[in-house]
């Protein structure tokens, strides 16, 4: 809630957008690391869940992606 307020408020040009570049970045990895945490303990079954492993990997992929898009935008824009 807080990163979505502020880029939000980089229309106004009261926040960088480097700034929420860099924030969203670090949240999406500790959210790679935690997705990537439950991949192997649902695997090693570690713990167990109705959830399928099949879906906890998709949220992992989709994390990867948006890391990568977010890395790549920083490069052209940060």
């Amino acid at each position: 809630d807080q990163l979505t307020a502020e880029a939000q408020l980089t229309r106004d040009g009261l926040v960088s957008i480097s700034d929420v570049m860099y924030r969203s970045l670090e949240a999406t990895e500790n959210f790679q690391y935690y997705n990537t945490q439950i991949v192997q303990e649902l695997l090693g079954c570690e713990i167990k869940s109705i959830i399928i492993p099949l879906l906890v990997d998709h949220a992992l992929r989709e994390t990867n992606y948006l890391m990568r898009l977010l890395n790549d935008f920083i490069a052209i824009y940060g």
